[in-house]
């Protein structure tokens, strides 16, 4: 008798929170990943080495892991593989959106269509899309977005390519003359490119879970903080739970449910970067994946006792669905701070906690480097060297003490100067 397992797509430092959820719900874990060393691929029952951006590999490998597993759902964690594991799933005959859907979701300029088509342009700043062709036929920005959007382009605005994650490719131009270097850069990783309209306010990670059935089996929103210098958007962390009040919650739900469908969502998790402005909330980037960053997978759970991954692998699987757990009233706050080192070399040590915050269960350091990698100038989100998530009382407190204690060891690594 074949054993019933779960396809995880990505087996790297996020995913394994998610692979020991599924083995707790007694499912074997086959996983892949482009990295035959991703910290995963030691803790599942069969590993694969497959881009996780490749869902023509992932299709024809699906047949051949049937053949001596039951596989029961395909799943992702933190990575923005939507179209990988709707292709899996597809395929596998499991839960899940159609590959079509995926793709949809997985290019921030049909998004923008996508809610432009359903009359929820109040949901998302103004916008344009520029082709390299129309870039060298058109050096005034401000122009085309007028003939191409009706949007009369302001600066400060953002310039981002269409299918990256973690801000690679994004710069924020405040002066025309910074234009040249944010276009190349954007083109560098997408053929169209999108300009965006700059907007002011508290930035949100917020996610919904769908059961397909219709309702809604989970929702929840952090507060995320933001370094913009030279131009870049490098997240400094996240807390849990927001400062948003109910009304404002409520909103933030009705934007993302509105969103999934326009999108053609109907079936599991539905996450965006949101920004509450004067004017309500607004969409930055919307997908088809859970939250990364540890937000999902620890400072939401600690916050609220709530096991959103759980209810998302039950979905995947075709499993009932627990409840669920009401909002408690604030009794604690988790916050997430990254570690941004300055220096740069190749590292030769770590440093680890004091044994005083070592031994304490309300802190945990995840290093997401080693010894022997390179520190360069940050660039983008992915290359952050690791995160210090604490647990306070007070939301100020877990915020500014998280962050002193980020700061000091992302100073305490040591690097081979000149190297």
């Amino acid at each position: 008798m074949k054993r019933r397992a779960v396809l995880m797509i990505g087996a790297g430092f996020l995913q394994c929170v998610a692979i020991r959820e599924a083995q707790d719900l007694g499912f074997d874990v086959i996983a892949t990943d482009g990295n035959a060393q991703a910290l995963g691929s030691q803790l599942v029952d069969e590993f694969h080495q497959r881009d996780t951006y490749d869902a023509a590999a992932h299709r024809l490998l699906v047949p051949l892991l049937r053949e001596r597993w039951d596989i029961c759902g395909v799943f992702c964690c933190g990575a923005d593989v939507a179209p990988t594991v709707a292709a899996a799933a597809e395929v596998a005959g499991t839960p899940g959106i159609p590959y079509a859907v995926a793709r949809r979701t997985h290019n921030k300029a049909e998004v923008r269509y996508a809610l432009t088509e359903a009359a929820l342009d109040f949901y998302q700043p103004q916008y344009a899309t520029l082709y390299a062709t129309e870039w060298k036929e058109t050096p005034d920005l401000r122009q085309f977005c007028i003939e191409s959007a009706s949007w009369a382009l302001r600066y400060p605005c953002v310039i981002k390519p269409v299918s990256q994650r973690a801000s690679r490719g994004v710069s924020l131009v405040t002066h025309p003359i910074d234009e040249v270097f944010a276009l190349t850069k954007a083109f560098t990783y997408s053929n169209p490119i999108i300009i965006e309209e700059y907007l002011v306010g508290t930035e949100h990670s917020a996610e919904i879970l769908l059961d397909g059935h219709g309702a809604c089996a989970g929702f929840h929103v952090c507060d995320r903080f933001f370094s913009y210098d030279d131009g870049l958007a490098i997240e400094l962390g996240h807390i849990n739970p927001s400062r948003l009040d109910t009304h404002q919650r409520r909103q933030i739900y009705d934007a993302l449910l509105l969103s999934s469908q326009a999108l053609g969502v109907t079936i599991g998790p539905w996450k965006a970067d949101m920004m509450w402005t004067d004017d309500g909330p607004k969409i930055l980037e919307c997908t088809a994946r859970c939250s990364g960053g540890w937000d999902s997978q620890w400072t939401y759970p600690q916050s609220s006792g709530d096991n959103l991954l759980r209810r998302i692998l039950q979905v995947a699987c075709g499993l009932p669905v627990d409840p669920q757990l009401p909002a408690p009233d604030p009794q604690r706050y988790v916050a997430c701070a990254a570690i941004i080192p300055k220096q740069t070399g190749r590292i030769t040590q770590l440093p680890e906690l004091t044994p005083n915050w070592k031994s304490n269960t309300r802190c945990r350091l995840i290093w997401h480097v080693q010894p022997g990698d390179t520190l360069a100038p940050l660039q983008h989100n992915g290359q952050r060297a690791g995160f210090l998530c604490l647990e306070e009382t007070s939301y100020t407190r877990a915020w500014e003490q998280a962050v002193l204690m980020a700061t000091q060891l992302a100073h305490e690594i040591e690097v081979a100067w000149g190297e």
